[in-house]
Protein backbone atom coordinates (compact mmCIF):
# COMPACT_ATOMS: atom_id res chain seq x y z
CA UNK A 1 0.00 0.00 0.00
CA UNK A 2 1.68 3.32 -0.59
CA UNK A 3 2.03 5.66 1.90
CA UNK A 4 4.11 8.52 2.48
CA UNK A 5 6.59 9.12 4.98
CA UNK A 6 7.51 4.91 5.41
CA UNK A 7 9.93 2.49 3.99
CA UNK A 8 9.57 -1.12 3.65
CA UNK A 9 13.18 -3.14 3.85
CA UNK A 10 13.96 -6.48 2.45
CA UNK A 11 17.75 -7.86 3.11
CA UNK A 12 18.92 -10.92 1.09
CA UNK A 13 22.20 -12.63 -0.09
CA UNK A 14 22.64 -11.12 -3.59
CA UNK A 15 26.18 -10.54 -4.03
CA UNK A 16 25.87 -8.00 -6.63
CA UNK A 17 23.93 -5.58 -8.26
CA UNK A 18 23.07 -7.38 -12.07
CA UNK A 19 22.16 -10.35 -9.96
CA UNK A 20 19.60 -8.41 -7.47
CA UNK A 21 18.10 -6.49 -10.23
CA UNK A 22 17.64 -9.50 -11.88
CA UNK A 23 15.69 -10.78 -9.01
CA UNK A 24 13.81 -7.75 -8.47
CA UNK A 25 12.78 -7.82 -12.17
CA UNK A 26 11.82 -11.25 -12.55
CA UNK A 27 10.94 -12.92 -9.33
CA UNK A 28 10.35 -10.63 -6.52
CA UNK A 29 6.58 -9.50 -7.52
CA UNK A 30 5.42 -13.05 -7.83
CA UNK A 31 7.71 -13.90 -4.50
CA UNK A 32 5.85 -11.55 -2.53
CA UNK A 33 2.42 -11.09 -4.28
CA UNK A 34 2.23 -7.65 -5.16
CA UNK A 35 2.75 -5.64 -8.27
CA UNK A 36 5.66 -2.92 -7.84
CA UNK A 37 4.55 0.66 -9.20
CA UNK A 38 6.92 1.39 -12.21
CA UNK A 39 7.36 5.24 -11.03
CA UNK A 40 8.53 3.77 -7.13
CA UNK A 41 11.11 1.54 -7.62
CA UNK A 42 12.98 0.13 -5.20
CA UNK A 43 16.71 1.27 -3.86
CA UNK A 44 19.06 -1.77 -4.06
CA UNK A 45 22.74 -2.20 -2.57
CA UNK A 46 24.60 -5.22 -2.42
CA UNK A 47 27.95 -6.00 -1.30
CA UNK A 48 30.31 -8.97 -2.36
CA UNK A 49 30.44 -10.53 1.46
CA UNK A 50 27.30 -10.35 4.11
CA UNK A 51 28.46 -7.06 6.61
CA UNK A 52 26.78 -5.63 9.13
CA UNK A 53 23.12 -4.33 8.35
CA UNK A 54 23.73 -0.67 10.07
CA UNK A 55 26.59 -0.92 7.25
CA UNK A 56 24.54 -2.19 4.09
CA UNK A 57 21.87 0.20 5.41
CA UNK A 58 24.04 3.86 5.23
CA UNK A 59 24.09 4.50 1.47
CA UNK A 60 19.76 4.52 1.04
CA UNK A 61 18.07 7.71 1.00
CA UNK A 62 17.07 8.86 4.30
CA UNK A 63 18.85 6.00 5.99
CA UNK A 64 18.98 8.18 9.13
CA UNK A 65 15.88 8.38 10.21
CA UNK A 66 14.47 5.13 9.99
CA UNK A 67 17.84 3.00 10.50
CA UNK A 68 17.21 2.56 13.90
CA UNK A 69 13.73 1.19 13.66
CA UNK A 70 15.45 -1.34 10.73
CA UNK A 71 18.04 -2.36 13.31
CA UNK A 72 15.50 -2.96 16.22
CA UNK A 73 13.73 -5.43 13.94
CA UNK A 74 16.20 -7.15 13.02
CA UNK A 75 17.43 -7.48 16.52
CA UNK A 76 14.22 -8.92 16.98
CA UNK A 77 14.65 -11.62 14.27
CA UNK A 78 18.03 -12.24 15.33
CA UNK A 79 19.54 -10.92 12.25
CA UNK A 80 23.07 -9.09 12.15
CA UNK A 81 24.64 -9.41 8.55
CA UNK A 82 23.46 -9.42 4.85
CA UNK A 83 25.18 -8.48 1.74
CA UNK A 84 21.83 -6.79 -0.48
CA UNK A 85 18.79 -4.59 0.85
CA UNK A 86 15.82 -3.41 -1.05
CA UNK A 87 13.94 -0.40 0.25
CA UNK A 88 11.18 0.90 -1.43
CA UNK A 89 9.87 4.44 0.26
CA UNK A 90 6.48 5.31 -0.03
CA UNK A 91 5.57 1.60 0.97
CA UNK A 92 3.60 0.27 3.46
CA UNK A 93 4.37 -3.38 2.81
CA UNK A 94 1.71 -6.10 4.52
CA UNK A 95 2.77 -9.27 4.13
CA UNK A 96 -0.76 -10.36 5.82
CA UNK A 97 -2.30 -9.19 2.55
CA UNK A 98 -0.25 -10.76 -0.04
CA UNK A 99 0.45 -14.87 -1.12
CA UNK A 100 4.08 -15.19 -0.11
CA UNK A 101 6.36 -18.18 -1.69
CA UNK A 102 7.28 -20.55 1.19
CA UNK A 103 11.33 -19.89 0.45
CA UNK A 104 11.56 -16.27 -1.00
CA UNK A 105 14.95 -15.09 -2.35
CA UNK A 106 14.69 -12.07 0.00
CA UNK A 107 13.38 -11.54 3.65
CA UNK A 108 11.05 -8.71 4.43
CA UNK A 109 12.35 -7.48 7.91
CA UNK A 110 9.23 -4.66 8.12
CA UNK A 111 8.28 -0.71 7.73
CA UNK A 112 9.74 1.79 9.21
CA UNK A 113 8.67 5.36 9.33
CA UNK A 114 11.00 8.13 8.10
CA UNK A 115 10.91 12.27 8.15
CA UNK A 116 12.83 14.56 5.56
CA UNK A 117 14.91 16.76 8.23
CA UNK A 118 15.18 20.34 7.72
CA UNK A 119 18.17 22.33 6.75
Amino acid sequence: MTESGVVAIWIGDHRDELELDEYIMDMFEGEFGFAMNERRMPEIDTRPEPVPIADLLERFSLWESWRDSALLRCAELNIESASSAVVFHFLRFSPDRCQIADMPGMRFIGNADWTEKEG
